[in-house]
């Protein structure tokens, strides 16, 4: 007798069908490319036993030399995707020196459905194949080497390289890794077909930009990243003059040579022009090189090439957007106050949705200002969603979504847009802190420790999940921990806000005098630059001087501090919810719902 295979198996709230490679949480598909479905499978047939790496690599990349790190990255995912099991465990334990196993409790189903009833489903959120000659589904665009022997053409490579990504991303049908995971690979002699399997993509695009005899030349091919074969390639030449040109056409090839069947309003958006002034396409292209670097000097001097191409092109609407995000970050790295940032991002961005209503990015940045600055949240939802309106592959306005969706307390929300964020962007730290920062509101404590402890395998060093263990041990009692853990912090990132979290850790664990110093030194550092009130608030509740946390609080509101977005779910507030003071802060800040404490 043959041994039978299920063609069905359930888990906690999901159903895997292996004949339609789907995988569903609650009757909604999950999104997962064709490699981590079938990791997970391997895994679920083997409930309760560990899986070595070997057998991994051997059951979904056969006959070929794959490093284990592209098990490890696939596990990560699928960890993020999943979530935690009713009792708070991963489903997939790493056995250390042996595997993977998964713990979720496992049975077989019967596939119900009919056949149209599964289609209709599947129609509804395509999952990737593996190429067959049909069209691509999902794309890593590597960034583009430069071969032309010229340092100063690096922003060129990134930015054909970033417009390229962006133009793709508004392709309904194809997924599109995110620049953050992409440009890890910048620099390095990567292989596609390792690239292609440690993201999980079906195929990857690599090139080269040189100049010849005063022409730009580009060379393109797309790599099936199943067996290394070329899916397509081109050679474009342009003369230096006709950059954008050469951009567009690079587009257009590209989407045909990937067999996408556009309709008219795709193929537009795919070759749209932003600004038709090659030297203020170039100031922009120099001005995301240096934000991209994200020290505080060189987002100064991306602020400087914005204005200058604006200075060309009053009408060209993504420097404005260029311009509001530089605004931003130099009101956390150069100690910006809000009172004096906010007006600046406010009306660049007006200027730049007054110009184009269509950007996706604008929108997405506005209802980051709107819930930050202004704290005005159904206007920052109408403006996420329709950033992922325009461009469903947008990961910030996904990220930046889940963030509004926390501070309200819609956690099943929240967790539900950085699944799809982390589907885009699966190597972003930012991105897997949020999900930490959400079992950490909810008093999840083992979760989010889980969650952290997940991605710092990948980067030891990740200042937002060291943040965030360390206070989980504060909350926890681990206190000696929890100072070590926030001392090796400020090692790593000199911000004002790793020695605040520093300062709180001394004061929950009683040592008073070393908040204090602590304390004294912020003080003395917002005599020169902004600190954010917040951050000196959290050191008196640890402290237990909740008047004068109250006073810093009052403060913190009225400079429009960003942190008191998430204030109503901190467990570090939790000493200050019976006092009255904390409720009237809430009503203020439109948080209060007539209910207080955790969600849940």
């Amino acid at each position: 007798m043959s041994k039978h295979t299920p063609n069905c198996y359930e888990f906690g709230p999901f159903r895997m069908d292996r004949a339609e490679r789907l995988l569903t949480r609650e009757g909604a598909p999950v999104p997962l490319t064709p490699k981590a479905f079938e990791v997970l499978l391997t895994l679920v047939e083997r409930s309760g036993h560990v899986v070595s790496k070997e057998a991994l690599l051997a059951r979904v990349w056969p006959d070929r030399y794959v490093e284990e790190s592209n098990v490890t990255q696939l596990v990560f995912v699928l960890r993020k995707l999943l979530g935690p099991d009713d009792d708070g465990h991963h489903y997939i334990e790493t056995v250390p020196t042996r595997g993977y196993r998964f713990n979720g409790r496992v049975k077989e189903a019967h596939a119900e459905e009919t056949a149209p009833a599964r289609h209709e489903r599947r129609a509804a959120a395509p999952q990737p194949a593996a190429w067959s000659g049909g069209p691509v589904r999902s794309i890593a665009v590597l960034p583009l080497a430069n071969e032309s022997g010229k340092p100063d053409l690096e922003y060129l490579c990134d930015g054909v390289t970033e417009t390229l990504i962006n133009a793709l991303s508004h392709v309904p049908q194809l997924k599109v890794m995110a620049r953050n995971t992409v440009f890890r690979y910048r620099g390095r002699e990567a292989d596609a077909r390792q690239v292609g399997r440690a993201l999980d993509v079906q195929s990857v695009l690599v090139g080269r930009v040189r100049l010849s005899d005063g022409h730009l030349v580009i060379s393109a091919e797309v790599v099936d990243a199943d067996d290394g074969s070329q899916v397509w390639g081109t050679r474009i030449v342009r003369d230096r003059a006709n950059l954008i040109a050469l951009v567009e056409e690079a587009a257009s090839e590209i989407a045909s040579g990937l067999r996408l069947k556009l309709t008219r309003d795709e193929s537009l958006e795919l070759t749209r022009r932003y600004t038709a002034d090659l030297e203020a396409y170039r100031l922009y292209l120099k001005g995301r090189y240096l934000w991209n670097k994200r020290s505080t000097k060189e987002i100064a001097q991306a602020v400087e090439y914005f204005e200058q191409a604006i200075g060309i092109n009053p009408n060209y609407a993504m420097a404005y957007v260029g311009l509001a995000d530089c605004y931003n970050l130099l009101r956390t790295r150069s100690g910006l106050a809000p009172r004096a940032a906010s007006p600046r991002i406010k009306l660049v961005l007006q200027k730049a949705l007054e110009l184009d209503e269509t950007l996706a990015e604008a929108h997405a940045s506005m209802g980051h200002y709107l819930t930050t600055f202004e704290w005005d949240w159904p206007g920052g939802e109408r403006e996420f969603l329709r950033a992922i309106e325009l461009n469903p592959n947008c990961v910030t306005a996904h990220h930046w979504y889940a963030l509004n969706l926390r501070s309200l307390g819609r956690t099943a929300e929240a967790m539900n847009e950085l699944r799809i964020a982390l589907g885009l962007d699966p190597l972003s730290p930012n991105i897997s802190a949020s999900v930490a920062a959400i079992y950490y509101a909810e008093r999840q404590y083992d979760r989010a420790l889980a969650s952290c402890r997940d991605a710092l395998e990948l980067n030891p060093a990740s200042p937002s999940h060291l943040a965030y263990v360390g206070m989980i041990y504060s909350h926890t009692g681990r206190h000696e921990e929890a100072v070590a853990v926030h001392t090796r912090l400020t090692t790593v990132w000199d911000d004002p806000e790793a020695w605040m979290l520093l300062g709180y850790s001394y004061a929950a664990a009683g040592w008073a005098w070393e908040a204090r110093e602590i304390l004294g030194r912020l003080l003395d550092s917002s005599q020169r630059v902004y600190i954010p009130q917040f951050y000196l608030a959290l050191i008196h509740v640890g402290l237990g001087e909740y008047d004068a946390a109250f006073e810093r609080l009052e403060r913190a509101y009225e400079g429009r501090d960003g942190d008191l977005a998430f204030v109503k779910f901190d467990p570090k507030m939790d000493p200050l919810r019976p006092d009255p003071r904390f409720t009237r802060l809430l009503e203020r800040l439109g948080l209060q719902d007539g209910s207080q404490g955790p969600p849940g």
